[in-house]
Parts: structure tokens; C-alpha cells; sequence
């Protein structure tokens, strides 16, 4: 008896642990490892039950299964990945059900009855998510909708206020003129300030706020250390796609500029920068200042056009400075939630194939006249190689830049806005200096 308890667990297993890898072989772009880890773990179930003599059949349906996801390692498109990965999945469930069937038709001990509600429960789990990634591969909406769950709708009943702590004065939630919602930024002003900060919020261009937390303590800082903050939002996708966004930060920005004497903020000194998705933003917001050929591809009037004012610099925090490689974060739940982004942003599921995508590029479209730059991020789950990139093209092009890319400790994505640590101290004081340089050159 407890050989064929052993026996059956042995298939539950094998199936649960095909059905995970068919789960992260849809949901992230580590395809070869993917099907490695599945050649693996059907491997070892035949060889376990190598006198089964079911075992042709079943090494049919491995034998395709592995086939699929084979195929799916010599393409880049994502369409064709959840394809051959909804044809492996049928394969894989069917290969676990009829195991938990069998299973309960012909066990009638109570720990062998046990043992089959419960196989057939984890079937349960395991093929939901397997559903859920393979809808969210087609329609990335469901995905999105769930970072949005810890943000609120899109305010609809905004009021300005003004609030004096010490020195600062924040002038918050001021509406700016746009086509979209959300358009609404906060000021934080201070006398006598080095120049201005224009700050926009990460959250993949998906979910997010200018209030977020995580952002407060580096802005704070940066309050503290004698610049002007404006923290701005924005439209988000899916319901706003590409290039909604980042006509909204435009208009944002071009607002803020035309008001700046309302607020007492030196202008004089203006930088643009952001975390993960707002540096893409803040980094196209850049280009579309510095390089007029682009904004008119693009289709967006520069809103710094006729103010005599310019951008100083750009501050890339942690930044997805290359759009075609959202889903490229070196980290399984990473890599899904950028390509969850991405595809929302586009509308495409192989959005970074197409032209938008690369348009929305910083790396691909810098030039000698995209301002200085200083360019920092995470070792581990994070845009790294952007980073990385983009210093080399700048200095390629002669533009100033600073870079810094540490290598210990173990440092995750946007850990630069936590000033407090000794890593985001010390990132912070670089770009200070950084900062100070820009203004003493200009």
C-alpha cells in the first residue's frame, strides 16, 4: 500500500511541478530556463515510474509538451510564446486531472482519498493562475487592474491648498491645463532655492501617485537640500495608452514653468528627473525640450518652447531608459510585471517590436544636445543594463554624465529613494554634486 501511496504522490508532484513551470514558462521571458526546468522534472517522473504501462502515452504528451516550449526558445515574440505555452498547458493539465481522476477511482483508503482532494485542490490553484497568465498574455488589462487596487480612481474633486511648515511652502494639488484627468501637480517652495526639481513617480506608467511614500524621503531631501520640488501626476495605462502620458507631463511641466512667480521657485536651474517609469517620462520629457526633430515626430509641441527657459538636467533614478526592454528586469516577477506594463502602455502584446516602443526610447534617441545627466540603479532586479547603456551612448555623444551602478550590498529597484541608508546617502550626496556641477557650468 504505501508503494502506491508513494506512486501516486510521485504523479501529483511530477504534474504540480510541470504545471509551475508552464505557469513561469507563460508569465516571464526566462523561456530556456523555463523548459530546462521542465525537461528536468519530466525526466525524473518517467524514470520514476518507468514500469508504468501507461508510460508511452504519457511520454507522448511529454514529448510534445517539451517540443512546445523548445520551440518557444528560438522567438522573441511574445504572441508566439503564449501560444505554444496555451497548447503546453492543455497537455500538462490533462496529464494532471487524468492523474488525480485515476487517483480517486481506484484508492479507497482514507489516506489515499486524502491524498486525492488534496492533489486535486493544488490542480485547482496552479491551473487558475495557469488561466489567469494565459488571459493576461492576450489581455494584459486583468494584471493591471491589480496594481491599480492599492491606488484610487482618478481624482474627480480636486482642491488646491497652501501650507506653510517652516521654510517650505507647499502648494498642493494644482491643477494644470490638459486634455486628460489627473492633471493636477504639488510645489514645494522654498527661499532663496538652487533651482527647481521636476519630479514624476514611477509605478511602470500603470499605477502610482505623487504622493507615493517611497518617493516622500528623497523628496524631502531634496527639499532640505535648497532646490524647489514639483511632484506631478499623470495619466496611467491601460486606460490612457501611449503617448497620453507623456503629452500630460508636457502640458505639466509647461504649466509649471508659466506659473513659477506664483510659487517663488528659481527656474533658472531646472532639472527633470524620476524613478523606474517616471524616468522614462522625465527622459523623454528631456528630448522633447533638447531636440526639436523629435518632438515633431512625436507630435508634441516642446513645452519650453518661447520661455526662454531650458533644462538643465536629467536625473534617472533606477530608470527604464529603454522602453522595447520593460520585461527585461533580471528578476522572474520583475520581468512580468514589465511586460504586464509594457503591453498596457502599447496596446500590443509585442510592444517592443513595434515603432511606438522605440520612439519612447531615451537610449535610441539621445543626441548631443539631450542635457547632462546623472544615471543610478539597482545590482539586482532593476534596469541596470539601461543605466549602463545609456552613460556609454552619452559619452559617446560628449555629454556630461555621471553614472553610478554599485556593486554591493544586494541593492533592489528604487533603492536610491530611501536617503536614510548608507547606499542612498551616499548616491544622494553624488547627485548633489552632480547637480551643483550643472548649475556651475551654466
Amino acid at each position: 500500500m504505501k508503494d502506491r501511496h508513494r506512486t501516486l504522490l510521485t504523479r501529483f508532484l511530477h504534474a504540480v511541478l510541470l504545471l509551475i513551470a508552464i505557469d513561469l514558462f507563460m508569465a516571464f521571458n526566462y523561456f530556456p530556463h523555463m523548459t530546462a526546468l521542465a525537461a528536468g522534472v519530466i525526466a525524473i517522473s518517467v524514470y520514476l515510474e518507468r514500469n508504468d504501462k501507461e508510460i508511452k502515452l504519457r511520454l507522448c504528451f511529454f514529448a510534445l509538451i517539451l517540443i512546445f516550449m523548445a520551440a518557444g526558445c528560438f522567438t522573441d515574440r511574445f504572441s508566439i510564446h503564449s501560444a505554444l505555452a496555451a497548447f503546453v498547458s492543455i497537455f500538462a493539465m490533462a496529464i494532471a486531472v487524468m492523474d488525480a481522476r485515476r487517483h480517486l477511482d481506484h484508492e479507497h483508503t482514507t489516506f489515499g482519498k486524502v491524498l486525492g482532494v488534496f492533489g486535486f485542490a493544488v490542480l485547482i490553484v496552479a491551473g487558475s493562475m495557469m488561466v489567469f497568465f494565459a488571459y493576461c498574455a492576450v489581455d494584459p488589462t486583468p494584471a493591471a487592474m491589480i496594481f491599480q487596487s492599492g491606488s484610487a480612481d482618478y481624482p474627480t474633486d480636486v482642491e488646491e491648498s497652501v501650507e506653510v511648515i517652516g521654510d517650505v511652502t507647499i502648494y498642493r494639488d494644482v491643477t494644470y491645463e490638459s486634455a486628460y484627468p489627473n492633471n493636477t501637480y504639488t510645489v514645494y517652495s522654498i527661499p532663496d532655492s538652487k533651482g527647481t526639481f521636476f519630479y514624476v513617480h514611477g509605478g511602470g506608467l500603470v499605477f502610482g501617485d505623487k504622493e507615493l511614500g517611497s518617493q516622500n524621503i528623497y523628496l524631502d531631501s531634496m527639499v532640505d537640500a535648497g532646490y524647489c520640488v514639483v511632484t506631478v501626476d499623470y495619466v496611467l495605462a491601460p486606460q490612457n495608452p501611449y503617448p497620453q502620458g507623456i503629452t500630460a507631463v508636457n502640458n505639466a511641466l509647461r504649466y509649471f514653468v508659466n506659473h513659477a512667480d506664483d510659487y517663488g521657485a528659481n527656474i533658472e536651474g531646472l532639472f527633470v528627473g524620476g524613478d523606474s517609469g517616471g524616468s522614462q517620462l522625465s527622459g523623454q520629457l528631456a528630448l522633447l525640450q533638447t531636440n526639436r526633430s523629435y518632438a515633431d515626430e512625436v507630435g508634441i509641441v516642446p513645452a519650453l518652447d518661447g520661455t526662454g527657459v531650458d533644462v538643465d538636467g536629467y536625473i534617472s533614478i533606477s530608470g527604464l531608459v529603454d522602453m522595447p526592454r520593460f520585461g527585461n528586469m533580471h528578476m522572474f516577477v520583475f520581468d512580468w510585471f514589465g511586460n504586464v506594463c509594457g503591453r498596457s502602455v502599447f496596446g500590443e502584446i509585442d510592444y517592443e517590436h513595434t515603432e511606438l516602443a522605440h520612439q519612447a526610447s531615451i537610449l535610441e534617441n539621445v543626441d548631443a544636445n539631450f542635457p547632462p545627466s546623472y544615471v543610478s540603479d539597482a545590482n539586482f532586479g532593476s534596469f541596470y543594463d539601461q543605466g549602463k547603456d545609456l552613460v556609454k551612448r552619452l559619452q559617446e555623444l560628449g555629454v556630461y554624465v555621471e553614472g553610478n551602478f554599485p556593486d554591493n550590498p544586494v541593492l533592489l529597484h528604487i533603492w536610491e529613494l530611501n536617503t536614510h541608508t548608507p547606499s542612498g546617502a551616499e548616491n544622494f550626496a553624488k547627485t548633489l554634486k552632480f547637480m551643483d556641477t550643472v548649475l556651475a557650468m551654466a
